[in-house]
């Protein structure tokens, strides 16, 4: 009897953790993915900084001496925020720190901080329902396309980071 006991014991416990592993693999984020199409440009984008030449400056004595630019001043101006402008960039900032992750499929107010984004950012008027549907999934690609990012439409820090970006330098 007890070696029975034993058995179902040990086969509930297996059971428990398949299924655990299960859970995991299907609900939990995978992170950023990148294509091969993101590599290669990566790869393209540093051959051709590595080949650009320095200018080069010929002294009356004969002499050639490389001259690295000087840097410019950044003269610009912050951009004076407005209250509810600073409102959305602390929320982003928080979906940033609690390290909060959307996708397809993800419901809260967290949600609508993204849609209320998406709502400034493509000019548009639709509705904050909290909901990442279909029609959050294709705003969120269609503005991390616009801003050079994986295009995945998953809400993640990157993306966030870019949207305050895009707030704090409009």
């Amino acid at each position: 009897m007890n070696e029975f006991k034993f058995q179902i014991t040990t086969f509930l416990l297996v059971a428990l953790l398949a299924f655990g592993g299960y859970f995991a693999f299907t609900s939990l984020d995978r992170g950023v993915t990148y294509t091969k199409d993101d590599i290669v440009a990566v790869v393209q984008n540093q051959q051709t900084d590595d080949e650009t030449e320095e200018p080069v400056i010929v002294t009356d004595d004969g002499d050639t001496v490389s001259e690295e630019p000087e840097p410019t001043p950044d003269i610009s101006t912050p951009k004076v925020l407005t209250d509810s402008e600073e409102n959305l960039v602390g929320r982003l900032q928080g979906l940033i720190d609690d390290n909060i992750n959307m996708k397809e499929g993800s419901r809260g107010t967290r949600v609508g901080t993204v849609q209320e984004f998406l709502n400034i950012y493509l000019d548009t008027a639709s509705g904050v329902d909290n909901q990442y549907g279909p029609g959050t999934l294709s705003r969120v690609r269609q503005f991390q396309e616009a801003e050079g990012l994986s295009a995945d439409g998953l809400a993640g820090p990157n993306t966030y980071e870019a949207m305050i970006q895009n707030i704090t330098e409009a």
